[in-house]
């Protein structure tokens, strides 16, 4: 298949059109959060996986058919990262979301849509579970629940969160997207160690997911600090490395390659920390309506999808140093901004609109431990 930039386009932007298509904003509100999230999961990854055979066996039969691959990966990516949040506030108390969050998303995880389902699951297991979450309302069936939007869009907790969110993800699509054009064009690498050097801050991210969710839990348990002090912290640290990194990158010529690769998984390992920060946050905000919440704002990170690759494009058509410095710089300021607009207005505690308000007051009155019964194998 002869290579055309604008076909290379078209097959980007197809992802992307494919994560906020009509009959996926539906989708964002309602199977992630009404019916079982479970088979959501299977279903996009089933998706995916049909997608991406297609791309591969019949794209060297018509370019169409790899741009109509991506739409179907698009879709099938907007369906099941609401899904996996949903099963994330059904499975997991508040506590221990941050590091489960940053398992799943490093990888899928299998099994029943909610704890009461679980074959293996033991009583002490369930009770704990269940009493935990009480007050979020998480357990039980919602096909006859409203998502209440209008508190959804009138909450400063809730934008502040999206903002944070797209912030963190314009600079990651620009790494992901372009770095080996970067790494040929400004520092020269060749097409082997292109390769290899652009998997490294994919890898630093990962690992620094891991480690950053499993640092908030601890410092949950560990420390008297809030969960909202925790998290702007943990993403302040995100978006403040993520921001410089970048910025120093700019600063080095080709005769200092290795230490702008350094520089580079810095900032991809400063990223990973908003995993314990804006993105735990969001699904901390109203634990029954997570799967809404998480595709209204991936709903946002789809558009700027959509325009990243369109923006780097347009400013870096020639590869000289200054057009690639002029895109980190732009990724730069939006990764600074959740310093201000989610250390001001970001939570991570459950909103008032969205507690079970009998449940609620119940638990007031009877706190439900905060570690596991011993009896818990």
């Amino acid at each position: 298949m002869a290579y055309h930039l604008h076909l290379a386009l078209s097959c980007i932007a197809g992802f992307r059109v494919g994560d906020f298509s009509p009959p996926v904003c539906c989708a964002y509100a309602l199977p992630a959060d009404k019916f079982n999230a479970k088979y959501m999961i299977v279903a996009s990854v089933s998706l995916a996986v049909i997608a991406n055979l297609m791309i591969a066996q019949f794209s060297i039969v018509s370019v169409y058919f790899a741009i109509a691959g991506r739409f179907l990966v698009g879709f099938a990516d907007a369906l099941l990262q609401p899904a996996v949040n949903s099963l994330i506030t059904r499975w997991f108390p508040t506590a221990e979301r941050s590091y489960a969050l940053g398992l799943a998303t490093g990888g899928r995880q299998l099994g029943a849509d909610k704890p009461s389902k679980q074959a293996c699951i033991s009583d002490a297991e369930l009770k704990f579970i269940t009493l935990s979450n009480a007050s979020e309302d998480v357990g039980k069936k919602r096909t006859e629940r409203k998502v209440p939007w209008k508190r959804i869009l009138g909450s400063p907790a809730v934008w502040a969160s999206v903002i944070a969110v797209v912030c963190h993800e314009f600079p990651l699509m620009t790494m992901i997207m372009f770095l080996p054009s970067y790494l040929h064009d400004v520092h020269h690498y060749t097409s082997t160690k292109n390769g290899i050097l652009s998997a490294l801050p994919t890898a630093s991210l990962w690992l620094s997911k891991l480690a950053s969710s499993y640092a908030n839990t601890w410092l949950q348990r560990h420390t008297q600090w809030k969960r909202s002090t925790i998290c702007k912290v943990l993403n302040s640290l995100a978006s403040l490395g993520l921001g410089v990194f970048l910025f120093a990158a700019t600063l080095l010529d080709s005769s200092r390659a290795p230490l702008a690769v350094l520089f580079l998984c810095l900032s991809m390992a400063s990223a990973g920390l908003h995993t314990p920060g804006c993105q735990t946050a969001l699904v901390s905000l109203a634990p029954a309506y997570s799967g809404a919440i998480t595709g209204f704002a991936f709903f946002f990170v789809a558009c700027s999808g959509i325009v990243n690759p369109i923006l780097t494009k347009w400013i870096a058509r020639n590869g000289t140093v200054l057009e690639w410095n002029t895109v980190f710089y732009i990724s730069t300021v939006i990764a600074l901004l959740p310093l201000i607009v989610f250390n001001m207005w970001g939570s991570a505690e459950v909103q008032w609109w969205a507690k079970n308000q009998k449940i609620s007051t119940v638990s007031q009155k009877s706190e439900p431990p905060q570690s596991a019964p011993d009896s818990v194998a």
